[in-house]
């Protein structure tokens, strides 16, 4: 795994810690699996960075950064209005 692939993951899977599946209720990722393709996900270039997204398979998505940017969040994958709760345990679980 290449240092810019590498770098995404880590920088995706560290702003998800924040906003997936509560250990005490649903999932609160939506199309968590990527079964309906790119519904919910959104992805985002910012300030000169490049990059392609792509499936690999229907259960795989892959980013492949061409140009990382100037800033840690210059490449995204994302979901908006994810609800947290101060106080509560989520957890995160991804292959990779």
């Amino acid at each position: 795994m290449g240092k810019n692939n590498f770098r995404l993951i880590f920088q995706f899977f560290l702003l998800m810690c924040l906003s997936v599946a509560s250990v005490y209720s649903k999932n609160l990722i939506k199309n968590s699996d990527f079964s309906d393709g790119l519904l919910y996900w959104k992805c985002d270039t910012y300030d000169g960075a490049e990059a392609e997204y792509r499936f690999i398979r229907d259960d795989e998505f892959n980013i492949t950064i061409t140009d990382q940017g100037p800033e840690y969040w210059s490449v995204m994958l994302y979901q908006e209005d994810i609800s947290i709760q101060q106080g509560k345990t989520y957890t995160l679980r991804f292959d990779a």
